[in-house]
């Protein structure tokens, strides 16, 4: 029985670490296609006019700011234990949404 118990134990842990390095790979996923994002809107910046242009490198400063945090909750994600990754997932997500929303303002106001 007790064996049973343990083998059970091992498998879930198991199952755990195999799900949590899938997240952790997604979110390196989508931060990997957020850069390559960035990037393509700081080269419509450049043709710009000055004023258009200086408002434009404001909202991809706030961009590559959010993109840092999120850079950070990856790497506590990556970093982190089993027992800790749903909480450090939670969080990450939270960073991920914020660089969306950014990333959508920025994208917004280099289309006007």
């Amino acid at each position: 029985m007790k064996k049973d118990i343990k083998d059970a134990a091992g498998k879930t842990a198991a199952y755990t670490k195999e799900q949590l390095d899938q997240i952790r790979q997604e979110a390196a996923n989508k931060l990997t296609a957020m850069d390559k994002d960035i990037d393509a809107l700081q080269a419509k910046a450049g043709p710009m006019s000055d004023q258009a242009k200086a408002q434009a490198q404001k909202a991809l400063d706030d961009l590559k700011a959010k993109r840092a945090a999120a850079a950070a909750k990856l790497d506590a994600l990556k970093a982190a234990g089993q027992d800790a990754g749903q909480e450090l997932k939670a969080g990450y997500d939270a960073a991920m949404d914020n660089l969306a929303k950014a990333y959508e303002a920025a994208k917004k106001g280099l289309e006007q």
